[in-house]
């Protein structure tokens, strides 16, 4: 269940959940192990739901369990943008 959101996504928040195994999202929740992925449309677990932007504008995905007491009870996870044209792609990789 999405507890929080700074993004466009606050709207839903109560509403959007994924069930463990579900996605990326709920892999990570029921695994307890981060997950990173560059382009992650191409991982065979990406469902490209509940997103702040396009599934296809994603360009990475981050995703960390919340542990408590040992055990995995839901995950935070991040989107980074495409960037929009190929100066700042150039920019963001030199940093």
């Amino acid at each position: 269940m999405l507890r929080g959101s700074t993004s466009q996504l606050r709207k839903q928040v109560g509403e959007i959940k994924y069930m463990r195994q579900e996605g990326c999202t709920g892999t990570v929740c029921d695994s307890g192990e981060p997950l990173l992925l560059a382009e992650p449309q191409s991982h065979p677990k990406w469902l490209g739901r509940h997103n702040e932007f396009p599934s296809d504008q994603v360009a990475s995905f981050l995703a960390v369990p919340i542990l408590y007491r040992g055990k995995s009870i839901g995950a935070i996870r991040a989107l980074r943008r495409k960037p929009e044209n190929r100066s700042e792609e150039r920019r963001v990789g030199k940093e």
